[in-house]
């Protein structure tokens, strides 16, 4: 793996009054690489990532972004280095596509805050590359749950960082744009971005992504390419049904499939045959 760019050193945190807890994680994602992170509900995927952006402070271990302790740096030097996606994204007020975007140059503006030519440049770059420039002038209310979470997407990307974290990012989407999406964070490894994605799309997982990491119940319990961690036996084991494993025709990546039980196909057979 290249040199980290973010880096979980034994991560651990608990909520208040609560006995779950995350438990000392270790993970790290280098420059040109997309990591994904799965698990079922409740295993701490989106707490870890909310810790990896200094929203939460771990209560054991440090996060380390380009060498350096993440709590010991302003909010301000952050954002300039990592951009961070939550699941949903409150807007009090009701902007503009392109206003939203141009937020995200915020952490790179000096003086009276006005944009440069080079700013409005990055924010024209980002509108194209999440597909949102040609709504660039309608307002958040106007957007549909998938247009309104790339219109988010393109915001983070202007504070151009060199880590995105990205939490369930292609929940809202539709097929076609579930691919388009991860065919974007591709190219944005390739431009030497470190990504890291939480999903439950175990299959995006292993199609688009050189690593997996699964966690269950708050701890790390596999951690590596796709073929090594998503094996049937790990699958059962974590989300408690059987699984049928395939190898994608294109790119011999596994695919995940519900396996049926035989029951439940006899039972189908008979009623297509006595209908």
């Amino acid at each position: 793996m290249p040199d980290p760019l973010l880096q979980f050193d034994a991560v651990a945190y608990q909520y208040p009054d609560s006995a779950w807890r995350l438990e000392g994680v270790s993970l790290a994602v280098g420059a040109g690489e997309v990591l994904a992170i799965i698990g079922p509900n409740g295993s701490g995927k989106s707490t870890l990532l909310r810790i990896g952006a200094g929203v939460l402070r771990p209560r054991a271990g440090q996060v380390l972004l380009g060498g350096r302790d993440l709590t010991r740096l302003a909010r301000r030097e952050i954002a300039r280095s990592l951009g961070y996606l939550p699941q949903q994204v409150r807007s009090d007020f009701d902007y503009r596509v392109e206003e939203v975007v141009a937020m995200g140059r915020f952490p790179h503006l000096a003086g009276a805050g006005f944009l440069s030519a080079a700013d409005r440049a990055v924010v024209d770059r980002c509108l194209a590359e999440t597909e949102t420039a040609d709504y660039r002038q309608r307002p958040l209310s106007h957007l549909s749950g998938g247009e309104r979470q790339r219109a988010f997407l393109a915001s983070v990307l202007a504070q151009e960082p060199r880590v995105l974290l990205l939490d369930e990012p292609t929940a809202a989407l539709d097929l076609h744009h579930q691919v388009r999406f991860f065919r974007l964070v591709r190219r944005l490894a390739e431009q030497g971005i470190g990504v890291v994605v939480v999903t439950h799309d175990v299959n995006l997982a292993s199609l688009y992504c050189d690593r997996v990491a699964l966690l269950r119940a708050g701890r790390l319990v596999e951690h590596g390419d796709p073929e090594a961690v998503l094996r049937a036996d790990v699958l059962q084991a974590t989300y408690g049904s059987d699984v049928l494993l395939s190898s994608h025709p294109a790119t011999g990546r596994p695919i995940v499939l519900p396996a049926a039980g035989g029951g439940e196909i006899e039972n189908r057979k008979s009623k297509i045959e006595n209908a």
